[in-house]
């Protein structure tokens, strides 16, 4: 692809922030595709179109990190860092570049601003106060995402991507209604509101979809060892040990995502006025 010739897999491992232009680019290409085809709902569209663009330069990514973790030496939470950080890095930045298309759009067509698909994600989030029923709540949805991230990754490679870009058409949508209807109330800025409210919930979104990125990782590098290694390789149970620690991480990142979800974003009194007044 083009941006696969301007932006080559070496350096989206040195400048992990173009990892970002390619998640932006490659959305905003499919949202503006999605429109035109399907301007009732294009969320979806948009979701399948960026996902299937983003496929080619995440399996070449993945296929390096395997190589990478079937040369270390001993399983050790520095050498898994070390394999993974590059990796890591710009799958975050797509998921940033992806989330921002979306919420620009929420906030700027009135089409998306009044969409249905996204009632039920926007109720869960409104502000609560922290009971242990939540937490458990939201702990066993998220663990049956980040199970289904690294069960499609292990199928499919990176076919977890599609949950990713979910994730952030998601997010990135939920959010910037909420500041496009607060702004409606408060006569006031919705980019400034939009603002507000990313610094209110980052913690949460970056902890959870960390937590789903890892889980992708490891699904993904254990698929393409299974293929290029061989189950009965040593290599393959080398990288297999590596990737289990990986998801281990996973699992704890969204505990914690989990924690911060039902807590503090529940009490964090900025979220909780603007939610009141997006109602």
């Amino acid at each position: 692809m083009v941006v696969e010739r301007l932006l080559p897999l070496e350096f989206l491992k040195r400048s992990h922030w173009a990892g970002f232009v390619v998640g932006w680019s490659y959305c905003l290409i499919s949202m503006v595709i999605a429109l035109y085809t399907f301007p009732q709902d294009p969320a979806l569209v948009t979701v399948g179109l960026t996902s299937i663009l983003l496929l080619p330069s995440l399996g070449r990514f993945s296929a390096l990190e395997r190589s990478i973790e079937s040369n270390e030496g001993s399983v050790n939470l520095r050498g898994i860092f070390r394999a993974n950080k590059d990796f890591y890095m710009t799958y975050l930045a797509i998921f940033f570049g992806m989330f921002f298309v979306f919420a620009i759009f929420a906030i700027l067509l009135p089409s998306l601003a009044s969409s249905k698909l996204f009632e039920t994600q926007l109720a869960i989030l409104t502000g609560r106060a922290f009971n242990p029923g939540l937490f458990l709540q939201l702990l066993s949805n998220n663990i049956v995402v980040l199970l289904a991230c690294f069960l499609l990754s292990l199928v499919a490679g990176n076919g977890s991507i599609f949950l990713i870009t979910w994730n952030a058409s998601v997010w990135g949508t939920i959010f910037g209604i909420t500041a496009k209807s607060a702004a409606t109330a408060l006569q006031g800025n919705p980019f400034i509101l939009f603002i507000l409210v990313l610094i209110s919930v980052f913690p949460h979104v970056f902890l959870e979809i960390s937590s789903y990125i890892v889980g992708t990782i490891s699904g993904a590098v254990i698929s393409d060892s299974v293929i290029d290694d061989g189950v009965k390789s040593e290599k393959f149970f080398k990288v297999l040990g590596y990737n289990l620690v990986l998801f281990a991480i996973a699992l704890a990142l969204l505990v914690v995502g989990g924690l911060v979800e039902a807590y503090v974003i529940g009490n964090f009194k900025v979220y909780s006025t603007i939610i009141a007044f997006a109602r």
